[in-house]
């Protein structure tokens, strides 16, 4: 099951997430990383696989179809 990262913010998600999980369900959460931090390992944990979308190896390839938000993007990794 795919979580896009937006839906996370419901305060119910990661429960929903962790009982879809307990269904033996694969769950992924989809996100282009920038609002990641320590605190996302929480969501890793509950959910099992966090998918960061990073479009290319550098600044400006990844700018060409996404905001100017690489280096937010490459933090996030770095939290995953």
């Amino acid at each position: 099951m795919n979580f896009p990262a937006g839906n996370i913010i419901n305060p119910h998600a990661l429960d929903f997430a962790e009982m879809v999980k307990g269904l033996e369900i694969t769950v992924h959460i989809l996100t282009n990383g920038t609002l990641m931090d320590e605190r996302s390992q929480a969501h890793k944990q509950k959910c099992g696989h966090v998918k960061i979308s990073l479009d290319g190896s550098s600044e400006e390839v990844h700018s060409a179809t996404r905001a100017r938000i690489f280096a937010k993007v490459v933090r996030a990794i770095d939290f995953s």
